[in-house]
């Protein structure tokens, strides 16, 4: 929530804001074999909600700024199904056609692909020197969002300056 008041109170009056965009996440895509379901933390998931009910429990806040709150539930585990919110919540707002938003989604997805296959190929190679050197490194098993600093209170950091290699 502190971080949209940052928007609403300091960054939209000396600058054009027309939309606030908070997906909901509910399932992550996972390169996992054999897994049922990746959903994420209900908890977190269901945060732009709890923040749009807190600017909007005496006035709608955003409304008031001209601001537009997009919080559409994203399963990223399902990306037809993402293509079809995204242009629901974002294609008149953005002024996108339908091909636009499928070209832009395809184009997402790819990348986030092509970043993950890098992650693995790094762990790889991680994984690999530890092993010829008989060193030790340290797996890290948390939700996406413990990546945050302001969340892990910066222990990987910690890890890896103490030499350790540090994988999620």
């Amino acid at each position: 929530a502190s971080h949209v008041h940052h928007l609403l109170a300091r960054v939209h009056p000396g600058r054009r804001l027309d939309a606030i965009f908070f997906p909901m996440i509910d399932e992550l895509p996972t390169w996992l074999q054999g897994t049922r379901h990746s959903h994420s933390c209900p908890t977190t998931a269901s945060t732009p909600l709890t923040v749009r009910a807190a600017f909007t429990a005496e006035r709608d806040l955003f409304a008031a700024a001209g601001v537009r709150f997009v919080a559409p539930l994203l399963s990223l585990a399902q990306p037809e199904l993402v293509e079809r919110e995204l242009f629901a919540s974002c294609g008149p707002l953005l002024g996108l056609s339908k091909r636009e938003n499928a070209a832009a989604v395809a184009a997402a997805y790819r990348h986030l692909d092509a970043h993950g296959a890098a992650r693995r190929r790094r762990g790889g190679e991680v994984l690999a020197e530890l092993e010829q050197s008989g060193h030790i490194g340290i797996v890290v098993l948390a939700r996406p969002y413990h990546a945050d600093p302001g969340v892990n209170h910066g222990i990987a950091e910690e890890l890896q300056k103490r030499g350790y290699p540090v994988l999620s």
